[in-house]
């Protein structure tokens, strides 16, 4: 015997079975699952699902540096939003000397942003 063999949780009628029995016991706990095969013919069974993209709006403020450096800025955080399985709806971008500190953008800018979500209904605003 093993030394990690424990008598304690021995099964006493598997010296009365045959190891054909044990194969044909294990075997009858496996139930075949209609529509999932590891063959190439059966792989057209297996139910495919539409995935549903988490819908966003980015907005930017662009506080310094030139405006391209902003735009590319949103660029790559669009390619970020997308890589992780959004899909961009629309994006805004606000001039400020600093980010508002209760809104991020000024008021005027968030009701815009509200029209825009309620028109393409946006699950996420993702700000840079």
């Amino acid at each position: 015997m093993s030394e990690f063999f424990d008598p304690r949780f021995a099964d006493t009628n598997l010296e009365e079975q045959t190891t054909g029995e044990l194969d044909l016991e294990a075997r009858s706990g496996l139930r075949r699952v209609v529509g999932l095969s590891t063959e190439l013919q059966d792989v057209t069974e297996v139910e495919y699902r539409q995935l549903r993209l988490e819908k966003v709006v980015l907005i930017g403020v662009w506080t310094d540096g030139d405006f391209d450096q902003t735009q590319r800025s949103l660029s790559e955080l669009a390619q970020l939003a997308e890589t992780a399985g959004s899909q961009v709806l629309d994006v805004l971008v606000q001039r400020r000397d600093r980010p508002d500190p209760a809104t991020y953008i000024g008021s005027g800018k968030l009701q815009e942003l509200h029209q825009i979500v309620m028109a393409t209904g946006a699950d996420t605003v993702i700000c840079n």
